[in-house]
């Protein structure tokens, strides 16, 4: 928990082990989400830095239409919405970015992802594009 928040700190915090960084006048609501996602194994990161780390790690898959049939395969337990959904979050697209080019709500991503999370074994967006990137390169180390 922070006052003022910043990449540094940021990084010196996770460099210590920590696996949530949130600002410490953030409204309540946000402060129990992001206790309940450390308590329960999870991270909690500020939006804008899980949506530049998924934009950097989605680069390796040279956008969501040219994915392997490794990554069709893994992809195919999902319904169409939720892999259109899934795809435009692995290319790095916030929920909101994403609900505008499917025209649907944001409400209606988050309940597809939760979907798509759970079908394919994956806790947070880091997570699925990490098994999408490597799902596309399977002989290659992430990281």
């Amino acid at each position: 928990m922070s006052r003022q928040p910043g990449m540094d700190e940021l990084r010196t915090a996770l460099g210590h082990g920590a696996r949530g960084y949130v600002h410490a006048v953030a409204p309540p609501a946000l402060l129990h989400q992001a206790a309940d996602a450390v308590e329960t194994g999870g991270m909690w990161l500020p939006a804008e830095v899980v949506n530049a780390v998924v934009r950097v790690l989605s680069t390796t898959l040279d956008g969501p239409r040219n994915v392997t049939r490794a990554v069709d395969a893994l992809l195919g337990s999902l319904t169409e919405r939720e892999r259109a959904v899934a795809e435009a979050v692995a290319a790095g697209l916030s929920n909101k970015e994403v609900a505008r080019r499917l025209d649907i709500t944001e409400r209606t991503v988050k309940a597809h992802l939760s979907s798509a999370f759970r079908k394919l074994g994956v806790r947070d967006r880091m997570q699925l594009v990490v098994r999408l990137r490597m799902a596309a390169e399977p002989n290659r180390d992430v990281g």
